[in-house]
Parts: C-alpha cells; structure tokens; sequence
C-alpha cells in the first residue's frame, strides 16, 4: 500500500497508518489506508483477542474521525489472507462495531479462509445489518463493487462470485482426459485398460477409508454436548493430523458461535421471564381492572384481582362468561359490532364506553382500552383495561343538568325581562305617554288665547321641543317592547323593526314571509323577534353591510328565519364559542336559547364574504321540552 494510487481503479492512496497490537506476546498487526474519499483499505495479520480487537477497533474509530468526511458514507474493503484466526468474543465485537457503526456504508472481505467463511456466513444470517456484509474472491472484485457501491462506476461483474462455485477448470481437464484416452490405439487402450484396473481397486480401497472416516466423524459431531458450552478434541479419527485439526477448528468454531447464541438466547428468555412475572404481578394488582379476551372464542380468558372487586362475581364465574354478559343491552349491541369488525379486519376504536351492570344488579360505567392485536395475527386474543367512570359520569349528568336548568332559568329571565319591558312600555305609552300628549294639548290652547304676541316665539319653542320628547317617548316604549308584537302579530313587528332600522340608519331591510306565521307561540315568537333584532343590530355596529334579508318560513315542522347580510362577515368559530369581537356573545346566547327551545342555529359565513344564519325552532309539540 505504498503505491501512489491504486493500479485497479486508478484512485490516489492517501494517509497510510500502521497498527500494532500493545497485548503482551500477541502477533496481531495492520495496515490501513485511505482509497480517494469514501474507499478504505484494511489488512490484519495474526490472531486476534478480544483485547486486541478493542484497540484495533479504537484505532479504526481514530482514523476515520481524522481523514473520513463527518457525514461520509465509507467503504471498507479487508483482505483476509494473513489473518489467522480471532476468538469468539473478538468476532463478536468486530460484527458488533461494523454492524452499528453510522458511517459505514458497506464492509468487503476477500481472501477468506473455510474457518473465517462460516463466521461470515453465520453473520449474514443472523444479524440485521448483515446487508451491508459482502464477500468476494479477489482484490479486483472487492474494488469493483466498492467503486459500484459508491457510485464513482458501475461494477465490472454483475455480481460477486459465490465461494461454493464449481471448478469448472478441472471438469474441462478431465473431459481432455477422456477424449484423448478415446483416440489412443489399441495397445494403449489395452495399457490403459490394466491401469484403470489398479486404479479401480485403489478407488475402492479410497472409498472404504473415507466411508469409516466419515463414520467416525459422525460419530464424533454425535457425541458432542451442544447444550454445554466448548468442544473436546476426539479422541481418535483417522487422516492425517493436519486434515484432523483443521476439522476440529472448524467444528469447534461453530460450536463457539452456536454457544454464544445460546448464550444470548437463554440471557434474553431470562429477561423476558423476569418482565412477564414482574408485569403479571403489576396487572394482578393494578388498581385497574384488565381482562384478555379472546375474540373468536368471544370468551374471557384472564382476570386480575381488580375487576372480580368492580364486577362483584368470582373468578370461576367470570372465566365462563363472556364481556357482553356484563354490559347493558345498547352497550352489549356496541360491542358486538366492534367484534364483528374486528374479526373482519375493519379498523376498530381503542377505546370503549360501555355501561355495564353488577353481580347485586347495579350499574355502572367503565372506560375499556383495547390492546387490539395485528391483523395479521392469528391469535386475536385482546389485552383490555377496564377503569370504572362512573363518577365521572355521573359528575358529567350532574353538569348537564346544572346546563339545562341554566337554559331554562336564562329562557325564564328573558321571558321575565320582557314582561318588565312589557310593562314599562306600558306605563310610559298610558302614563307619561298620555299626561305629555295633554300637555301639548294645553299649550296648543294657551298659545292661541294668548294676547301678547311678544311671547309666541317662546311657547313655540316649548311645543318644539315637548314634540321632541313625545316622539322619544314612543321610540323607547317601541325598543322596550313594541306593541304591535302582542296586538297585531309577529309578521307586522318584525316590518315595523325593518321600517326603523331602515329610517335610522343607512340600509336596506327585506323581509319575505312564507305560512302562517301568527300561529306562533307567545314565547317564540318572542324568543325570536329579540334574536332578530340583536341579528340587526349587531350587523349594523360590526358588519357595515348594505343590504340585509330576512326571510321567515313557518310550516308543519316548525318556524325558520334566514338572516343574510353583505358586511364583512366574521369567523364562526370564535362566534360559537364566544370569542368574536362582532357580536359573537349575543350568537352564543340566541343559541343556546335556541337549544332549549329543541332548535338549531347554523351559521355560514367567512371574513370577507357576508353571513347567512338560519334559525330553526320546532313546535312545541315537535320537541319543545317541558318546562317549569
């Protein structure tokens, strides 16, 4: 690696590095360099320890801090031939760094030897990077698909070459063989013929060894304890020592490999037997109630201690019923629609409100949190945690009846406030009303039986402005509550209130009426009018419109009004929940008014665009509550 570039991609070489292993009386060495950018090359020599492999291992992570950009994707490509073995617990580390290391693109060994091949071939198996693992013959092939890997060309050979690939060398020589043999003359066939005798009864003799050797072998593999961890040497097989030992190191490798494995396993059972007793004992005692539920079976299947205390029956009991047995008729039909859809693998809820009745008949509400399994799992046992609810429910109807008695008490308060205004427009139009009219009167007859001229200018002065009081008189006796919605009817109150607002401020008020509209009821009609009239002023003071319609239907399912202005229009959203700064406190209150009468109140509009809000208000026979 002292070249200046590579010969194969023609790539510069750069920061060449040596290391050697600080382990007393250890030959572990390497050499490593950098191949253009991305590419490193990487030989060891010797025998590695799991000492060794630490330092190495360090080393590695040292230089690629130093020469590897920080964001790079690398390749490293190690030959093998020099290395000659490694322990279990050094093979470990390595698979484990080159595995989890974020900067490695891929990693390519060549030069492999039988032993280091199964390493390599139990690593690709076993280990979930083991993609980024490849193996290949020669140094040419290694620099090809790193080149290809890393995008700088495309790889010369479509693919590396597979280790148990058949010699197809030797199979032409012996076809030679054969044909030449075919084209000798007859004596040589002849001398041929005695040759190939011998050689037959050498073959057999060949073969008798090899079956025994193979036996014994067997034999031997037979004898071994795999789950004991190591190996003992046999005690005798037969072949020479070198053949011998260099089986024994491949099996005892595997049995290292194999015993790590189950090591690791047995380790990992551990683990998960702690947890599952740990967890057991925490749902035993939880102060929620769990259930597992097996879904095709529609069974209960396990308990804790928790749920016989919320359901009141013992465990015997429970472990033959199913859930539905324990809820309600409409929670019973809930929950068997979610079974059905859970068996046909339509998307279910993971939570669940169900009522559900006692062993002494009481009911009571639960929370249930499915556990719900994969759909591609056959086993649909469900895992559920039941939690009781039931004062929160019933702190929920406690709310819900504090919010309807409020709607009623706010429906009693309107009512009242317009039996005050009632009665004020009242005494103002038959009191104060009928003495200032009398007052004009007078003045009228003592201007004309008035002998000084001189003060003429005066008492019409006077008159000017008891007119001006009269006619302010009638207006707040109108605002306060107009007559003409009790004399004359609902249709002639609501133009009377489009006529004012026509005449006291700059727009134009349509009204269009559809049915009979004087067959409303008092308090309605009341309801309605006021909504009306807070509708109007409140597009004048916020929306600037032009033009506002308002369209009254009443038929057999009730009265509704459809208010539409061209203003500015406003958020609804903020409007129903109280937050608009156009009026929308007085839309949340015509609501929920509205929602006590069994009405509706829908609104469309959006800033810019106008407002169109329609309100709906059924009979009271067609859902009006009864009220106090």
């Amino acid at each position: 690696m002292t070249a200046a570039q590579c010969p194969v991609s023609g790539l510069p070489l750069a920061h060449p590095e040596t290391f050697v292993a600080a382990a007393p009386g250890s030959d572990f060495q390497a050499e490593i360099v950098r191949l253009g950018h991305t590419i490193v090359l990487f030989k060891c020599y010797g025998y590695a320890s799991s000492e060794v492999e630490s330092q190495l291992l360090a080393f590695i992570d040292n230089y690629s801090s130093k020469y590897l950009k920080e964001k790079s994707r690398a390749v490293f490509i190690e030959d093998y031939a020099d290395i000659t073995g490694a322990d279990s617990h050094a093979r470990k580390q390595y698979i484990s760094y080159f595995s989890n290391t974020e900067n490695l693109a891929a990693g390519i060994i060549y030069n492999i030897n039988p032993i280091l091949r199964i390493s390599f071939n139990l690593f690709k198996k076993l280990h979930p990077n083991a993609s980024r693992g490849h193996a290949v013959n020669t140094y040419a092939q290694a620099m090809a698909l790193a080149l290809k890997l890393t995008g700088q060309q495309p790889c010369t050979t479509s693919a590396p070459p597979h280790f148990d690939q058949p010699n197809r060398q030797l199979s032409r020589d012996h076809n030679d063989v054969l044909v030449k043999t075919a084209r000798r003359p007859l004596f040589s066939r002849m001398h041929a013929k005695t040759s190939n005798s011998e050689a037959l009864f050498d073959q057999k003799a060949k073969d008798r060894l090899a079956r025994q050797y193979s036996e014994e072998l067997i034999a031997y593999i037979a004898s071994i304890d795999w789950r004991a961890p190591g190996i003992s040497p046999p005690e005798s097989i037969m072949g020479d020592a070198v053949s011998a030992g260099k089986m024994f190191d491949a099996i005892s490798f595997i049995k290292s490999e194999i015993d790590t494995l189950l090591q690791e396993r047995d380790a990992a059972e551990a683990v998960l037997r702690k947890s599952e007793i740990r967890n057991r004992l925490l749902v035993k005692h939880a102060k929620a109630g769990f259930l597992e539920y097996d879904a095709d079976a529609d069974r209960i299947i396990r308990i804790n201690d928790e749920l016989l205390n919320m359901t009141g029956y013992g465990e015997q009991e429970l472990l033959t019923m199913r859930p539905g047995d324990l809820m309600t008729e409409e929670s019973r039909t809930i929950f068997t629609a979610y079974r059905q859809n859970l068996r046909r693998g339509k998307p279910v809820p993971e939570n669940n409100v169900c009522e559900c009745i006692k062993k002494t008949g009481q009911r009571w509400w639960c929370l249930l949190n499915f556990g719900i399994p994969d759909s591609r799992d056959a086993d649909q046992k469900i895992s559920v945690v039941v939690t009781d609810i039931t004062s929160f429910k019933n702190t929920e109807k406690t709310l819900l009846d504090y919010q309807e008695k409020l709607k009623r008490l706010s429906i009693r308060l309107s009512m009242s406030e317009e039996e005050q205004r009632r009665a004020m427009a009242s005494h103002l139009h038959e009191t104060i009303g009928q003495e200032l009219f009398v007052l004009l009167m007078q003045l009228s007859a003592f201007e004309k039986s008035l002998d000084h001229p001189e003060f003429l200018p005066a008492l019409h002065q006077m008159r000017d402005q008891l007119l001006k009081i009269i006619k302010e008189t009638k207006t707040l006796t109108f605002d306060l509550s107009p007559p003409v919605l009790y004399d004359f009817g609902f249709q002639e109150a609501l133009e009377t209130l489009a006529k004012t607002i026509e005449s006291r401020h700059d727009v134009s008020v349509h009204t269009v009426f559809e049915g009979e509209t004087g067959a409303v009821s008092d308090e309605i009609k009341v309801i309605i009018y006021r909504s009306i009239k807070e509708l109007l002023h409140n597009t004048i003071k916020h929306a600037h419109a032009r033009k506002i319609d308002i369209i009254c239907k009443h038929g057999a399912s009730g009265l509704e009004v459809e208010f539409c202005d061209d203003g500015v229009g406003f958020n609804p959203d903020d409007s129903a929940a109280g937050r608009s700064s156009t009026g929308g406190f007085g839309l949340f209150d015509i609501r929920e008014k509205l929602l006590h009468l069994g009405g509706t109140l829908d609104i469309d509009s959006q800033p810019g665009h106008g407002a169109t809000i329609i309100m709906r208000v059924p009979h009271p026979s067609h859902g009006e509550p009864d009220r106090p």
